[in-house]
């Protein structure tokens, strides 16, 4: 039986085995292209790599792909964050709780881009 494609990324990236792992996600999403949380993922990986741009291409299209899905518009948010854009990283947020709700991460997300903009208690 063979493992999930993509739990091998994941299982690449625990291992500290990147460069393989990137590799890996990009022939994914070429044989899923339509495949919108596939690209999200890549904008997180992205972000962590500071290639911001990039990350905000994929993001945009993760959620493009996939709108209703939340962890897109985490990524979106995420990637918001990374680029010191709170307001959108807090409306990204936002809608990712909204599209699932107890997204705790998105919840915590969104405190944090509310800190960083100074809207914090």
């Amino acid at each position: 039986m063979t493992a999930d494609p993509l739990e091998q990324v994941f299982d690449l990236l625990a291992d500290g085995r990147e460069a393989e792992a990137h590799a890996q996600l990009d022939l994914l999403i070429r044989e899923e292209p339509w495949n919108g949380p596939l690209h999200a993922i890549r904008a997180l990986l992205r972000v962590d790599q500071g290639r911001l741009d990039d990350a905000a291409r994929d993001a945009a299209t993760g959620v493009e792909l996939a709108e209703d899905n939340g962890f897109s518009h985490y990524a979106v948010a995420a990637v918001a964050l990374a680029r010191e854009e709170y307001p959108a990283a807090i409306t990204a947020a936002r809608e990712a709780q909204r599209l699932a709700a107890g997204y705790l991460e998105a919840a915590l997300l969104e405190a944090r881009a509310q800190a960083a903009a100074g809207g914090w208690p």
